[in-house]
């Protein structure tokens, strides 16, 4: 696989990965309650709650997590294919990936709040697909597609679960990105990069009431908004233990990045030692120069939306189970010099994701 497919296709899968799975720098509006009229088919719901986390009063929470994650792609474009392999390509992949989420909390910088370390790396992997109707082994050639990437994020929330802000790693350079989600922390509406469960009001809530939360995630090109509407649907015993249902769904809008400009910039770098060979013709030069001004790399993610059933204990102030459903499609449209000719290539890639993530509580306390 010549190099520009190859960082092309790691490119999409990383930023899939990073919109799946890594939670937001937010900015989050206060949730509203809302009561829901009761009709004459409910029963007696209980005295209303005002529901809040007790991060605080632990050292570590931690989850067994499991994802069920199902991936299409389809890749075109004139790149030279490998040697066996044509394009197009098209590619579903199936995987299934389970391991520990784990929050370390410590107090936060203000009254109310917690600083919780999340740090998960899903290590137990099992994957199968095909590549043009091809089965495959394992993830050979599927370069990460299967997988999840490490998280280490340190978010603070305050007691009412709203995220106030996110210490991840900020943006390297392209060689980085083209390698890894690392950089691309800031996509997405949920997931691996915030505590599971729904942001609570600032009142107290019962069965059928609902409220909102709008937040904001610091984007290439401006914020991107996600507006989660919560509703407590029910409350339950789980195991002896009382906890209140809570359904949550989350839409997100259209995000489309241009990083044209960076992809310039990393291959201007590498072409830089030829531009000042003295065997290059002026005319070689033009050709190389014109090559960069026809650098293209964009990417869309089209709104999404994202939904998640958590079952809350008002007792322990954790979240204690929870599944979430996640889809998502996105296309990218990449222009680049070959690195081995320098001849201007393309490739477009279209990519759908959907993950059903499944929370467990295994331990939340100070032991």
């Amino acid at each position: 696989m010549s190099r520009i497919r190859t960082a092309a296709l790691f490119a999409a899968v990383a930023l899939a990965a990073a919109a799946c799975s890594t939670g937001p720098t937010l900015e989050t509006a206060p949730t509203t309650a809302t009561e829901t009229p009761a009709t004459a088919a409910t029963t007696a719901t209980p005295e209303a709650m005002l529901l809040s986390y007790a991060y605080e009063d632990v050292d570590v929470v931690e989850y067994r997590l499991s994802i069920d994650q199902d991936l299409e792609m389809h890749v075109d474009g004139d790149v030279p294919p490998e040697e066996g392999q044509d394009l197009p390509i098209d590619a579903v992949i199936r995987s299934v990936i389970e391991g520990p989420v784990r929050y370390e909390t410590s107090p936060g910088p203000d009254p109310g709040t917690t600083r919780i370390r999340i740090v998960s790396e899903l290590t137990n992997v099992t994957v199968e697909g095909t590549v043009n109707g091809e089965p495959v082994d394992g993830t050979e050639g599927l370069g990460d597609a299967g997988t999840i990437p490490p998280v280490d994020v340190t978010v603070i929330v305050d007691d009412r679960g709203a995220v106030l802000s996110v210490d991840g790693e900020a943006l390297g350079d392209m060689t980085e990105f083209l390698g890894s989600s690392s950089g691309f922390g800031n996509l997405g509406n949920q997931q691996l990069g915030r505590p599971v469960g729904p942001a609570f009001p600032d009142e107290p809530v019962t069965v059928g009431d609902s409220w909102t939360e709008v937040t904001e995630t610091d984007g290439p090109d401006g914020p991107i908004v996600t507006t989660a509407t919560h509703t407590l649907v029910a409350t339950e015993t789980i195991g002896g233990t009382d906890v209140v249902v809570v359904e949550s769904t989350y839409e997100t809008e259209a995000i489309e990045i241009d990083l044209g400009e960076l992809m310039t910039e990393l291959f201007a770098g590498l072409a830089e030692g030829f531009e000042d060979s003295p065997g290059m013709t002026d005319e070689e030069r033009a050709e190389l120069e014109k090559a960069f001004d026809d650098i293209a790399f964009v990417v869309r993610i089209e709104p999404s939306t994202s939904t998640a059933v958590s079952r809350f204990s008002p007792d322990s102030g954790l979240v204690v189970s929870a599944e979430v459903d996640v889809a998502m499609t996105m296309s990218m449209f990449v222009r680049t010099p070959d690195q081995a000719t320098g001849e201007v290539r393309s490739l477009t890639t279209d990519m759908t994701i959907r993950q059903t993530m499944a929370y467990e509580l295994v331990t939340g306390d100070g032991t």
